[in-house]
């Protein structure tokens, strides 16, 4: 499948990264499963896109959209016509940072 690699490498780029771990970015960000069905629910969603932004502090923050299969990203006050139960395009961010919010030491997750 598409974008799947090995455990061992994912292992290696998250280990050097952690060492070498730039100001302002956090090690990971989560977001719950439900914030991720509605982004991705959106009409005509076939993909997941991640930008990153700037914050206070100059903090990096994730953010999340849905693109459709031409590509174009899907947002909030677009043109796409939504009908009957959908629900329009939104824009996640708020994640939860680590640090402060780290999840249990994984293979990835080393400190």
């Amino acid at each position: 499948m598409k974008h799947e690699i090995p455990l061992q490498t994912a292992i290696e780029m998250t280990s050097k990264f952690q060492r070498n771990q730039p100001a302002g970015m956090p090690r990971c960000e989560t977001f719950e499963r439900a914030s991720i069905d509605r982004l991705l629910n959106a009409p005509g969603a076939a993909k997941l896109r991640i930008y990153y932004g700037i914050k206070e502090g100059n903090e990096v923050h994730a953010i999340l959209v849905a693109a459709d299969a031409a590509d174009h990203d899907l947002l909030p006050g677009s043109s796409a016509a939504i009908t009957g139960d959908e629900q329009p395009p939104v824009i996640l961010e708020d994640s939860f940072r680590c640090p402060p919010h780290c999840p249990p030491a994984s293979p990835l997750n080393q400190d």
